[in-house]
């Protein structure tokens, strides 16, 4: 095997995992991070959070607004 070879093959064996790690967190994102403009890819555009909640909807005020 070459030098050239091995050092690719070495390259590939270590960053391997730094791809698996980056596609599990676009693939199970955590809820509070929106990896789209819709939230998920499926676009529901729903968060599971639950600081809004049918008892306190109605103190809701507007914080800014563009004019």
């Amino acid at each position: 095997m070459s030098l050239k070879r091995a050092l690719l093959a070495g390259l590939l064996l270590v960053s391997a995992p730094v791809a698996a790690q980056v596609v599990d967190s676009l693939l199970k994102p955590d809820p509070k991070d929106w990896l789209t403009y819709s939230g998920q890819y499926h676009a529901q555009r729903h968060s599971p959070l639950g600081q809004i909640t049918a008892a306190n909807v109605a103190r809701l005020q507007a914080k800014w607004s563009i004019t």
